[in-house]
């Protein structure tokens, strides 16, 4: 998330055309989708059957080529009716580029809201512990032989 946020703020600085800065930008957008990628791997491991794994991967695999494929038109973009002027194109990805932060605050808000229900439904009459089990789950009065 954090190499998300750099990425995200270091994108303006595209738009000023610093060598330096586009070179470090790609860097860190690099780490970002492998962060991004890896993360995705978990989700899909922990929320989804172990049988849709490939599936899902491969839908993820697919939408990113056809993302990557808009590279052309945008580019020819630019060249044609933009005059060599990549400002409005950097401008449009720096957008699409905040949209990643939809999901992290969506799960955030979700999550308070699941939060603020479980107070609200708190279980009257909560199961205590006994005080003769132990942290291994063996009762004093048992062997294990």
């Amino acid at each position: 998330m954090i190499m998300m946020m750099m990425t995200t703020m270091l994108n303006p600085g595209i738009l000023e055309c610093s060598s330096s800065l586009l070179f470090l930008t790609f860097i860190f957008h690099t780490m970002v989708r492998g962060f991004i990628h890896s993360a995705c791997g978990g989700l899909y491991a922990a929320v989804f059957p172990s049988g849709h794994f490939g599936t899902l991967t491969g839908l993820q695999s697919l939408l990113s080529a056809i993302f990557a494929l808009l590279q052309e038109p945008l580019y020819t973009a630019m060249l044609g009716p933009l005059r060599g002027n990549g400002f409005w194109v950097n401008v449009g990805l720096l957008i699409f580029s905040f949209a990643g932060f939809a999901l992290p605050g969506y799960l955030q808000i979700y999550r308070l809201r699941l939060k603020a229900q479980m107070t609200k439904e708190k279980d009257p009459a909560p199961v205590l512990l006994e005080d003769l089990n132990h942290p291994n789950g063996v009762l004093e009065g048992e062997t294990t032989a």
